[in-house]
């Protein structure tokens, strides 16, 4: 259950599944009536959009022109995107996301990542006022923002990461309505495909 007038946090090492799971959820959150506006910084609105079609059908691909024309029409109907790579203006997005708001009815917001919101990595007082910024856009509209946080490296990705782990000022967590951290387990992953690997040698001999 996602409320409104919250905002939060998603963290995780990268390559840890975080656009993934976002966009599986806002593939159910759509299907239950939201409307959604992603601002997918580090990755083109065409891979976005790929992604989501995949998530919808639950396939690699679709099968034919009319299952990715159904995917699509129904995409159309609960996504809207802000088109942009790389750094951004701040206050350009945050304007943009009130007029998605109040011009279609947007509901859920997600932003990808915080590293691309016009800050450098110790801009620590900027840090403060962008997530003070998120958290009083939220109070002001009845919206719920999802935003991505790297965490900060570890001796190994096989550890696990959480809240005190983002990259950043203390704050980024602490005014945050909620705080999920997404891990992969990369040694089970590691085991399997070593499994895999025997087997398909097995099968060969």
């Amino acid at each position: 259950f996602i409320r409104m007038n919250e905002l939060s946090i998603l963290t995780g090492f990268s390559g840890s599944g975080k656009p993934m799971l976002l966009n599986y959820l806002c593939c159910h959150l759509a299907s239950v009536g939201n409307r959604i506006c992603i601002a997918s910084l580090e990755i083109r609105v065409e891979e976005t959009i790929a992604c989501l079609v995949a998530q919808a059908i639950g396939e690699d691909a679709p099968k034919d022109k009319g299952q990715l024309t159904l995917a699509m029409d129904w995409l159309s109907e609960g996504f809207w995107f802000y088109d942009h790579v790389g750094q951004v203006d701040f206050d350009q997005m945050l304007e943009s996301f009130a007029y998605a708001h109040k011009r279609h009815g947007v509901n859920i917001i997600v932003i990808d990542s915080l590293m691309k919101c016009g800050l450098s990595f110790d801009d620590y007082k900027g840090q403060k006022v962008l997530v003070d910024r998120l958290a009083d856009f939220v109070n002001q509209y009845d919206v719920h923002i999802f935003l991505v946080a790297h965490s900060k490296k570890k001796d190994s990705e096989k550890e696990y990461v959480g809240k005190m782990d983002v990259k950043g000022i203390s704050e980024i967590t602490d005014m945050a309505h909620n705080v999920a951290s997404v891990w992969r387990n990369k040694s089970k992953e590691e085991a399997i495909n070593e499994l895999d690997t025997e087997r398909d040698e097995h099968q060969i001999m």
